[in-house]
């Protein structure tokens, strides 16, 4: 096998193992509360978008239509569907997001998942408290009629009519242009008056100038910009902002036990994304300050203190962002053990998961 050949085939390997099949088409599937719900995928290298349609068998005028765009996660290996606007709404429907992946040892065309955010029941001041499991099988590989063009096509600009340009006729030779007979006048002799200067043997020589200002490399601004920065923003803003969340009331939200030192947090922006910022503390230490929470994850590599028992993770809300409270969706590593974890933090309570750590 030539050195081309196996470059080819590598890459056509790891293009597997990322998309393992085209998920162009309709999907469906029944979510834990009874309620049906259908996909319709159109996919594009590693982004997806299309529509979803969902309605409960119990009252099938609860409905809604909603339009939506997604990518590949790497990190989590599951594929992100976000919605982004309504079709039809039958009215108490929010915008959801489903994540999906393929399990081992299920049947190629099926895709197992969960849905956040979607039910009438939950109110837009308590979103992405709940959180539905959904499995997926595809039923047909084409697209419906009237699905929108979800990936436009960029317009080709168009080319600008060139005019001719006047054919401009030459002037006869033996006129020069831009001189007409009564723009030619006789010139005028001026006598300049001879003024007598003392002849000079040596050059005049001027003190040089010393400039005070000192031009700085971009490296010594570079450095000078750190030095700020770690003085605004360094210890005594970790003190200061450590000081605030003392005074507000703790409340823990999960308490898990550990047999690993390194523990692994991503942390999302639940639900909707809102513009969610929050500082997290371990033990009373600041690891992230002022972070925005979206889709894509905020990732914390933790290493456990050796003389501590029980570790504490804060979430700080900075803001509650546009829909109150400030909430997010924490997933925890720890070895081989993952757990899926829902805070909710407001101006006045922190959010607490407590970590105990106990050897094997």
């Amino acid at each position: 096998m030539t050195r081309s050949l196996y470059i080819s085939f590598i890459i056509f390997f790891c293009l597997n193992e990322c998309y393992s099949q085209n998920l162009t088409g309709r999907w469906e599937g029944m979510m834990e509360d009874g309620e049906k719900i259908q996909v319709n995928i159109k996919m594009k290298k590693n982004e997806l978008c299309g529509y979803t349609w969902d309605y409960a068998l119990r009252d099938p005028g609860s409905y809604c239509k909603a339009v939506f765009q997604g990518w590949y996660d790497a990190d989590q290996k599951m594929w992100i569907l976000m919605g982004t606007s309504f079709m039809e709404n039958s009215g108490g429907h929010i915008l959801m997001m489903i994540r999906l992946w393929q399990e081992k040892g299920m049947p190629k065309n099926t895709l197992t998942g969960t849905v956040e955010s979607k039910s009438c029941s939950l109110s837009l001041f308590n979103m992405g408290s709940g959180r539905d499991r959904v499995m997926l099988k595809k039923t047909a590989y084409t697209l419906p009629v009237d699905m929108p063009d979800c990936f436009p096509k960029i317009k080709k600009p168009k080319t600008p009519f060139l005019r001719k340009e006047a054919t401009i006729k030459p002037l006869p030779k033996n006129i020069n242009p831009g001189i007409t007979k009564k723009s030619i006048r006789t010139p005028v002799t001026v006598k300049t008056p001879v003024v007598k200067s003392k002849t000079i043997t040596k050059p005049l020589q001027l003190p040089q100038r010393r400039d005070t200002a000192k031009i700085m490399k971009p490296d010594t601004l570079k450095r000078i910009s750190t030095i700020i920065s770690k003085t605004a923003n360094g210890r005594n803003g970790d003190a200061a902002l450590l000081e605030k969340m003392k005074t507000r009331k703790q409340k823990e939200f999960s308490h898990i036990t550990v047999n690993q030192r390194n523990i692994n947090l991503s942390v999302y922006d639940n639900g909707v994304v809102d513009n969610d910022t929050v500082s997290i503390f371990y033990n009373g230490k600041l690891i992230a300050g002022r972070k925005g929470l979206s889709v894509k994850p905020l990732v914390i590599d933790l290493q456990l203190d050796e003389n501590a028992v029980l570790h504490e993770i804060v979430m700080y809300a900075e803001n509650l962002g546009v829909i109150a409270p400030n909430t997010a969706l924490i997933v925890v590593t720890a070895g081989s053990k993952r757990y899926e974890l829902h805070s909710s933090a407001s101006l006045t309570e922190n959010a607490v998961l407590t970590f105990e750590y106990k050897p094997k």
